[in-house]
């Protein structure tokens, strides 16, 4: 379901779409053609017409958007990254990262701090350290690694799913697990399978109102940075272009 300012923006699409191509006299598809071969050619080790860009930036030091909105507010960080991405207008287009912070806060992440959740919205994204593996459990890991996933390491990473360590060894219930399904009637279980859900369901709800901002990007003419073949021997002649 499209909501009206789901709306607004794909109007914003069209009409952004028609000043680019009465601009350079060209439609966005030839710009991507273009931009795209002149990738494929420096990756290809071929002398492109120019050296290609790419832009990776903060669209909260260029826009009025706060960092929080790629957890809380979808539609204004696409129209953000969109500004960057065609006031520079590089080779290579970078629509970030986002995430639903509806679903991380469910979850009670534990390795990581997120502007508009526990950070103010101006804050940078920040990783946790931890001990999230332990010196004595080495072992287990190399000896069943979905085992410790489980039983270990998902009750540190995240405070819904603590009551995971309660489990027995996952090895062992191979056909006995009818004799630990009290477990999942407790209060403490019901409440992981609560959260859980909680989670799908704002991430669910945060992707089906973002959609896919890369497609709309090169839908204006920038071909996506993670969907290129940028590597091989000796690396690509790529220059990153970090305006701010």
């Amino acid at each position: 379901m499209v909501d009206k300012d789901q709306e607004l923006y794909y109007e914003e699409q069209k009409r952004i779409k028609d000043e680019i191509e009465r601009k350079y006299g060209k439609t966005t598809e030839q710009l991507y053609e273009e931009r795209e071969k002149r990738i494929n050619d420096a990756i290809e080790l071929k002398e492109p017409d120019r050296i290609p860009l790419s832009l990776n930036a903060d669209p909260s030091k260029y826009t009025d958007i706060q960092r929080s909105a790629a957890y809380y507010d979808p539609i204004g960080w696409k129209r953000a990254t969109r500004q960057v991405t065609i006031e520079f207008e590089p080779d290579m287009c970078n629509a970030g990262l986002p995430t639903s912070g509806a679903a991380l806060e469910a979850l009670g992440v534990t390795n990581r701090m997120w502007p508009g959740g526990p950070f103010p919205p101006d804050y940078r994204y920040q990783f946790i350290e931890g001990e999230y593996m332990k010196e004595d459990e080495y072992d287990i890991f190399f000896s069943d690694p979905t085992d410790f996933m489980i039983r270990y390491f998902l009750p540190r990473m995240y405070r819904a799913m603590q009551p995971l360590s309660q489990l027995p060894p996952l090895g062992t219930i191979m056909t006995g697990f009818e004799r630990i399904t009290t477990l999942f009637a407790t209060p403490e279980f019901e409440q992981v399978a609560r959260a859980i859900s909680k989670a799908g369901k704002e991430i669910q709800k945060f992707r089906n109102t973002i959609g896919d901002a890369y497609e709309e990007l090169a839908f204006l003419g920038f071909p996506p940075f993670s969907q290129l073949g940028v590597g091989g021997v000796g690396g690509p002649l790529l220059i990153p272009f970090q305006a701010f």
